[in-house]
């Protein structure tokens, strides 16, 4: 997997992977403390960097945050509840969508299970 982002405000997040790479994220996604190692890339443009890794915490948050840390890895913070609804989101992305295809994480009112003020976010299947 590749995850890159911007470093300016609004915060954009791109993260790319193979219908196998998804599944196994999708998974990865509601064990707490889980961390998932991106590759490296030397040119991320148009982002700004590329993160090292994925790193999912479970809080007690109703909803999910995606944003960068500190060191500039993604992280995934909220409850095992909102985690388990990206899960399925990416399970349905990894098995219904075709190379070059996109779909977006982003806060869309307080019924979505996505926390306002979190980083845009773009799922693409390479």
């Amino acid at each position: 997997m590749i995850a890159l982002y911007t470093s300016s405000i609004p915060r954009e997040i791109k993260i790319s992977g193979t219908a196998d790479e998804w599944s196994t994220f999708a998974k990865m996604v509601c064990k707490d403390r889980s961390e998932i190692v991106c590759e490296m890339v030397e040119n991320p443009s148009p982002y700004s960097s590329a993160a090292p890794k994925i790193v999912i915490y479970h809080n007690d948050a109703k909803r999910l945050s995606i944003d960068v840390n500190e060191e500039g890895n993604i992280f995934v913070a909220g409850s095992p509840e909102a985690s388990g609804e990206l899960s399925k989101a990416i399970f349905a992305f990894a098995n219904e969508f075709h190379s070059g295809e996109h779909y977006h994480i982003d806060y869309q009112g307080h019924k979505y299970f996505v926390a306002e003020g979190s980083s845009s976010t773009v799922l693409y299947m390479e």
